[in-house]
């Protein structure tokens, strides 16, 4: 089955990732799906997100419609984003009103991680952009059991609030990080990296856990799709 259909993101036109473990690796998964559909999707960041691009994609970088026509038209997958060194940052104003008007998708990574497989948020974290549909927040299965301090972006936040206790990274540990984290939200989480028989099992304890508190949870392993990027 598409991601788009795991997901329930068929009426979604704006959609925001947020957390770690995943989210560069879905955003172009989304983007290829909805492209092959032959639907205006375009790629970009609310924050930052690495300059180099995959095969199959073409930069978008000034407010200009036709430009942005004519790389749909070749058959390429958009991504907006101003150059900033590596990275490319968030769209002008001028762009996102012509993302807005041109696309019939938007996926947009609106977080960042420092390559941690989970992320406790800042209060100014994640940057959620107008108009957005729906909220996804992933994590990566690989951060339980190690060291939470190792694999959390903003440990040291996490630990302060009192979210989580010091330690290994449990089950009931991650549930707690994404529901303090991101509940306000309404998201879906998306437990990813569920590469084998194992962490699928674990990966279903802690989505019990979440339902439990009244939230959405899927389950992928965007490796054994084919999706990492």
């Amino acid at each position: 089955m598409p991601l788009i259909e795991q997901l329930g993101l068929q009426d979604a036109r704006l959609i925001a990732l947020c957390g770690a473990g995943g989210k560069t690796s879905l955003l172009y998964a989304l983007g290829r799906e909805w492209a092959i559909k032959k639907e205006k999707v375009v790629l970009t960041t609310s924050t930052h997100i690495q300059a180099e691009l995959p095969d199959g994609c073409m930069l978008w970088d000034r407010p200009d419609e036709g430009e942005l026509l004519s790389i749909w038209r070749a058959g390429f997958l958009p991504v907006a984003g101003r150059p900033a060194g590596r990275k490319l940052k968030s769209p002008s104003d001028e762009m996102w009103a012509i993302l807005r008007k041109a696309a019939d998708r938007i996926v947009v990574e609106a977080d960042g991680a420092a390559c941690h497989p989970v992320k406790y948020p800042a209060v100014w974290e994640p940057v959620i952009p107008q108009y957005t549909d729906r909220v996804l927040v992933l994590a990566g299965l690989t951060a339980l059991d190690r060291p939470l301090r190792e694999v959390c972006h903003r440990a040291e936040l996490a630990l302060e609030k009192g979210v989580v206790p010091d330690g290994p990274l449990t089950e009931q540990s991650l549930s707690a990080l994404l529901q303090r984290g991101y509940g306000r939200y309404d998201p879906l989480y998306i437990l990813n990296q569920a590469d084998d028989g194992a962490c699928f099992s674990r990966a279903e304890t802690i989505r019990a856990l979440l339902r439990g508190e009244g939230f959405e949870a899927a389950i992928l392993s965007l490796k054994n799709l084919g999706w990492n990027r």
